[in-house]
């Protein structure tokens, strides 16, 4: 088992630190409702992985790659 945490949960990656902080989401039961409808699925468990920066220098150079226009 990774990390220290054993129930289910969630993860916010940072991707300049390389941290990975486990934190609980609780998802709107609407929205797992319509999970559920569109999938035919019974969700009984979720977790969702987060990513980002710490330090906004890291993020503004991050946004500035995705941002570029590519070449046709």
């Amino acid at each position: 088992m990774y990390g220290n945490v054993s129930d289910s949960h969630s993860h916010v990656n940072c991707l300049d630190t390389a941290q990975i902080l486990d934190v609980h989401v609780e998802l709107p039961i609407d929205l797992i409702e319509q999970i559920q409808q569109q999938t035919g699925v019974r969700i009984v468990d979720y977790r969702i992985d987060f990513y980002g920066y710490r330090s906004a220098e890291s993020a503004t150079q991050a946004s500035s790659v995705t941002d570029t226009p590519k070449a046709s």
